[in-house]
């Protein structure tokens, strides 16, 4: 069964692609206006980054602010045919696959994923996922911490058993 938090993933990060929006309602009234590197398409507001390009967009360097919960960054990505991502994380990351195709490894299984479909990376894992050469993917993400973090993945259907949904 689906889980409410990957629906408002889906609403936030597909139906508004504003998210610069979200950016002002972030900023802290105190804090310096926003700085904007036009040839790359960021701009950034003390800690926070915004990026927006034709085929990224992401909201980064968020502040932990709840015991409970953080969100630590978001985005979406129409990535380019073949393209890799290996490594760890600190956080734990959810992806929702809008189009495409791709994969997903960890723990040893490779996992090939479609439109729909959603994966999970947990904190300290080693991972690798990537886009398909014929058909790449269209991919959001969302990445937290916190003490509810593990029992909010589990409610939605994920453990470290099963990374991929559904």
């Amino acid at each position: 069964m689906p889980c409410l938090y990957s629906y408002i993933i889906f609403i936030v990060l597909h139906l508004c692609p504003q998210m610069h929006l979200v950016c002002i309602f972030l900023r802290d009234k105190r804090a310096p206006s926003v700085k904007v590197k036009k040839e790359k398409g960021e701009s950034t507001m003390r800690n926070v980054k915004y990026t927006d390009s034709v085929t990224f967009r992401c909201l980064e360097h968020l502040r932990e602010t709840s015991l409970d919960i953080s969100l630590i960054h978001a985005g979406r990505e129409h990535c380019k045919p073949s393209h890799i991502c290996p490594g760890k994380r600190e956080e734990y990351i959810l992806h929702f696959v809008f189009s495409g195709k791709g994969f997903y490894s960890a723990n040893g299984i490779t996992y090939p994923l479609t439109a729909g479909q959603m994966f999970v990376m947990y904190p300290g894992e080693s991972v690798t996922y990537g886009s398909d050469a014929a058909d790449p993917w269209h991919y959001a993400w969302i990445g937290f911490n916190g003490i509810r973090a593990d029992s909010i993945l589990r409610q939605c259907g994920f453990s470290p058993k099963k990374l991929v949904l559904p």
